[in-house]
């Protein structure tokens, strides 16, 4: 996924890895998919930015039919309704217009304050080239159903990257390595564990649906485990190895 750098000049980078078949990374939050949607978590008084990777496809479905598509264009600013006042947004490439085809992003940025705690439904106005502009309100039922929720906490919270309705998980909280990766059937997993616990290990396809889970007894400190992907189709996959308190996540690309 790439990154947002922070500074005087707000950045993200496009990640080049994504798959033909992913439109937008994240993908809307929706019933079927709760682990979709903005992940990343603001805290006031505390610098915050969530980027989403775009990589639009040459043809979109709108109610059912399949159309060409061009491109899109967003508004250089005030294109992302119901985002916090104390925050903003950036594109690459820079004039906010994407070709379908090719990788971009958007990073939202900025500085919470009290006026913005709670939950804030984002929506992205776009003019869509299909031939002709058309302009939508994104995410829609037509195209991409369900929501961004961009989450803002009181200064001073703890672990202010994910939100859920579960006690919150540390992410990032402990390191992982793949080899090989690219990997055909199976791989390796190098893993130093902080605590020992039974661990989940779920693995998503690009559509964002978990497509194989599994638990794992591991013992803290450093170790391995195999991780099976021999019944996953070719592919660019994410995973996530959790546990009540912790978690941490890649990315395998599959090649047979």
């Amino acid at each position: 996924i790439g990154g947002a750098h922070l500074g005087a000049q707000i950045s993200c980078d496009p990640d080049t890895m994504l798959p033909d078949t992913v439109a937008v990374d994240p993908f809307p939050y929706t019933a079927d998919n709760p682990l979709a949607g903005i992940t990343d978590t603001a805290c006031v008084g505390e610098p915050f930015a969530t980027v989403f990777q775009i990589n639009l496809p040459t043809e979109i479905t709108i109610n059912g039919t399949v159309v060409g598509l061009n491109g899109a264009t967003i508004a250089q600013s005030n294109a992302i309704l119901n985002l916090p006042s104390s925050m903003t947004y950036a594109c690459n490439p820079g004039d906010c217009v994407y070709t379908a085809g090719e990788v971009g992003c958007l990073v939202i940025y900025g500085e919470a304050t009290a006026d913005d705690v709670g939950q804030h439904d984002l929506k992205i106005a776009v003019t869509l080239d299909i031939g002709i502009p058309i302009a939508q309100t994104l995410p829609n039922a037509a195209i991409a159903p369900g929501n961004y929720y961009l989450n803002v906490k009181p200064e001073g919270s703890a672990n202010c990257t994910v939100v859920n309705d579960v006690p919150e998980i540390t992410e990032n909280g402990f390191d992982l390595r793949v080899m090989p990766n690219p990997l055909s059937d199976y791989a390796e997993v190098q893993v130093v564990i902080p605590t020992a616990d039974d661990y989940q290990l779920t693995i998503f396809n690009a559509m964002g649906a978990a497509v194989q889970q599994e638990t794992l007894a591991l013992p803290a400190g450093e170790g391995y485990f195999t991780l099976d992907a021999s019944r996953l189709p070719v592919g660019l996959y994410v995973f996530t190895l959790r546990n009540n308190e912790q978690a941490a996540s890649g990315r395998i690309l599959i090649q047979r």
